[in-house]
């Protein structure tokens, strides 16, 4: 019988195939867990990156955020890599988890891709609050937070921007990025955290977009689901999936690594 690992790596093999893309990273979280990106999540991407040798490739991503200062690490650490990475969403990527996307060549995209708000979240008093809708609190210390929070994040979205990344323009001013009103209002500033850009934002914001063929598309949703499966069926947080067999000290290889 075969193992749902076999059928994920046939599925990337596939995938790779079908879209000319021969080295493919998947990055799935379980849809289930409230608990999404986390600081251990960046420490095994860049493992994966310093022990196996990836060339231009798709990172394929789903999943619902998490601690937003680490999911900022993530397009950092694929650029200190490699010199391009395209990146695929088959069904939804929110949040946090959308930082990646910025410094990518294109964005891949299907039949069902959502992405959702970017705006930082924090916790204050017990409770989790979105950054960019009090920095006017008459609260002091929830407005000092607010701004403190706000602020970091824009200035990381202020680098991540800059050229090369996923969006059209090309010049620059010194500390600026062109749309930044485009970028806090569709990207960070819409009614809820997880409400999704529709298509005018992503023309607005000059995001280089490709949309995948209808097959292609189907089996990049067939092994999200399949990774989404193997989370549930692990009670795992997430799970990364490599095209390219990944070292393992003292043990045979792997093309899949499950974190908690």
């Amino acid at each position: 019988m075969t193992s749902k690992e076999d059928l994920i790596k046939d599925k990337l093999t596939e995938l790779g195939t079908k879209l000319g893309r021969p080295d493919i990273i998947l990055i799935v979280y379980n849809p289930y867990k409230e608990e999404g990106i986390q600081k251990k999540d960046a420490d095994y991407l860049m493992y994966l990156f310093e022990n196996v040798t990836f060339s231009a490739p798709l990172i394929v991503l789903s999943g619902h955020g998490g601690d937003w200062k680490t999911g900022v690490l993530f397009p950092y650490i694929i650029k200190k890599k490699v010199n391009s990475y395209k990146v695929c969403v088959p069904y939804t990527c929110s949040s946090a988890l959308c930082y990646t996307l910025f410094k990518a060549e294109e964005l891949w995209t299907g039949e069902k891709t959502k992405l959702t708000q970017i705006d930082p979240i924090f916790e204050h008093e017990g409770e989790w609050r979105r950054a960019i809708k009090n920095i006017r609190s008459i609260d002091p210390s929830l407005k000092e937070k607010a701004r403190k929070t706000f602020d970091l994040a824009q200035k990381h979205v202020n680098e991540l921007s800059k050229p090369p990344s996923v969006f059209r323009y090309k010049n620059m001013y010194p500390d600026e990025f062109q749309h930044r009103e485009i970028i806090i209002e569709s990207f960070m500033n819409k009614d809820d955290h997880m409400e999704e850009l529709i298509q005018k934002d992503l023309v607005d914001l000059e995001v280089k977009m490709k949309e995948m063929e209808e097959d292609a598309d189907k089996i990049a949703k067939e092994v999200v689901e399949l990774c989404q499966d193997f989370t549930i069926e692990k009670d795992v947080r997430v799970v990364f999936a490599s095209s390219k067999e990944i070292p393992a000290e003292g043990e045979e290889g792997y093309y899949l690594a499950p974190l908690n």
